[in-house]
């Protein structure tokens, strides 16, 4: 799993109960094999970039649920 996604998983409710997560960058987590589910909670979210995660295979459902979300980014997601 990308390093960066456990920290970000251990702030991310934390943080959105204030709508503050409205970027997350993950691109190039290239042995991410699938985004946490709790990222369908950021409901202030507007971009997400997951370029280059070669090996993601899905993206959660409930990724539907971030309303504000503008930008999804996928260049290189192969994996897709």
């Amino acid at each position: 799993m990308c390093s960066a996604i456990s920290r970000l998983n251990q702030s991310w409710d934390e943080a959105d109960e204030e709508g503050r997560v409205v970027e997350v960058g993950l691109g190039n987590c290239r042995g991410m094999t699938e985004l946490p589910a709790s990222v369908s909670r950021l409901q202030a979210l507007q971009k997400l970039d997951l370029n280059d995660c070669w090996a993601l295979t899905s993206l959660p459902p409930g990724l539907g649920g971030c309303v504000g979300l503008q930008k999804l980014e996928l260049d290189g997601c192969s994996g897709l």
